[in-house]
């Protein structure tokens, strides 16, 4: 009878280890899930690129000595040497930046689109093919081709922007220029005011005359479209 007791407390003891035993690893599987929610939360919350200082494989623009801060600058410097003062090279700047290509990478394909290089050429043929392509994509090369597409708009951007802030010329450049579907302002003006900051615009004034007869009316047609004010939104880009 002793027997039979001792063998039924000592199967109850082994009960209780094995239940306490599962109740400690149910705890900690919650523990963790827990901590795996939180550090995905903080990843998706830091993951969004379209910022004023997103950086990718280049590194953050905003960054000294990083590949992407030497393109932004090498951007910046293009429309200043071309005359533009300070404030309206970095409103340029700013829609690459801050929307179309913000981690600045030359040959930029759009996720899910066929917009390509640091201002989104769509199609990315419309680079490619253009005769003062050279394939390179680099920023002077890519640059060079935005004039050569729409010499009229370049003409009316600098026109209208002469003594803009950062972020009126970053506006500007959206509306004759980008074109988009879906603006995202804030997000051009901000990197905007930081590549004025950053590469001192503050110092750098408009000149009289920019681009020479480069800049008359576009076979296109879009410079009478930007003289106007005119603008034709067709989906997200319609470069």
């Amino acid at each position: 009878m002793k027997k039979k007791k001792w063998l039924l407390l000592f199967s109850g003891g082994i009960t209780t280890v094995v239940f306490v035993i599962l109740g400690f690893i149910a705890i900690a599987a919650i523990v963790v899930g827990l901590e795996t929610m939180s550090s995905s939360c903080d990843s998706d919350s830091s993951g969004d690129t379209t910022t004023a200082s997103a950086g990718g494989a280049s590194g953050s623009w905003t960054q000294s000595g990083t590949e992407a801060n030497k393109t932004a600058k090498e951007l910046f410097d293009y429309w200043t040497g071309k005359g533009m003062s300070g404030a309206q090279a970095a409103g340029i700047v700013g829609n690459v930046a801050g929307v179309e290509d913000p981690s600045l990478e030359l040959h930029k394909q759009e996720s899910g689109g066929s917009g390509q290089g640091l201002y989104q050429f769509t199609p990315g043929s419309k680079y490619t093919n253009n005769p003062k392509s050279d394939q390179s994509w680099s920023v002077q090369n890519q640059s060079d081709v935005v004039i050569a597409l729409e010499p009229g708009t370049v003409k009316s951007f600098f026109n209208q922007t002469k003594s803009s802030s950062p972020s009126e010329a970053a506006e500007r450049w959206m509306t004759l220029y980008e074109r988009p579907g879906i603006p995202h302002l804030e997000m051009r003006q901000a990197a905007a005011e930081k590549a004025y900051t950053l590469f001192g615009g503050a110092s750098i004034a408009a000149k009289d005359s920019i681009l020479g007869d480069a800049s008359g009316t576009a076979a296109t047609g879009s410079a009478s479209d930007a003289e106007t004010g005119y603008v034709r939104i067709i989906g997200v880009n319609s470069k």
